[in-house]
């Protein structure tokens, strides 16, 4: 992925606009690993929205897997979606569904086969530690599981792109060392991971390049700039 001077504003109350990003440029090549940090509030799920493609960028240049959002037809950038696996803060987990029904819907909106969405499905909720748990709606699960099911949500469709923001908060320390060494794992696989955390232990741990935001801005990091 490529970005080059990009903004991002957003309405205000008052009528006007508020810049979110301002002249945001980085690139991070395929397979690579990257921390997003910075302080709450420094525009960091901003830009993961805009890289997830559910906030288009006011103005300058992005190139997301080899397409360019602001010219591409509305069936291109749904094909792009589909490559792009986002574990959201909040989970978003569809509350009339099942967990497993949550996690086979990006699946069946790709057209999979039927006789692979089930065992998929069931295969990343084992191995995120819900076997047993299939069947349960979100309400009946705790955050650490509505965690998990949004991360399997991700992952079921083996994206190009993954992007988590703060996917570790809900997790116990052994689950979410054991899912950092999973988005390594799908690095070398070829996917391209950006992670957002405030998670000092876990940049520690498990150091790779960063980029920092600050005030909307890239303020520093070691992502290599275009």
């Amino acid at each position: 992925m490529h970005l080059q001077n990009v903004h991002a504003r957003y309405p205000t109350a008052h009528r006007g606009l508020a810049g979110a990003l301002n002249s945001i440029s980085f690139t991070v090549a395929k397979g690579e690993f990257r921390w997003l940090t910075g302080a709450s509030g420094a525009g960091k799920s901003t830009l993961l929205a805009v890289l997830g493609l559910s906030l288009r960028p006011t103005s300058g240049q992005m190139d997301i897997l080899g397409v360019e959002p602001a010219r591409a037809k509305r069936s291109q950038l749904t094909r792009l979606r589909r490559r792009i696996g986002t574990i959201h803060q909040d989970y978003r987990l569809l509350e009339q569904l099942t967990a497993l029904e949550n996690v086979a819907l990006p699946l069946r909106l790709a057209g999979t086969d039927p006789r692979l969405i089930a065992r998929e499905s069931c295969d990343i909720l084992a191995w995120l530690g819900l076997a047993g748990r299939e069947n349960a709606y979100p309400d009946q699960l705790s955050g650490g599981e509505c965690q998990r099911v949004a991360i399997a949500r991700a992952l079921v469709v083996r994206p190009d792109i993954l992007l988590a923001d703060e996917p570790t908060n809900a997790l116990e320390e052994t689950e979410s060392r054991r899912l950092l060494g999973l988005f390594q794992e799908i690095c070398g696989h070829g996917t391209t991971v950006i992670v957002a955390t405030h998670n000092e232990t876990l940049l520690r741990d498990f150091p790779a390049p960063s980029i920092e935001i600050a005030q909307g801005r890239v303020a520093g990091g070691t992502a290599p700039l275009p």
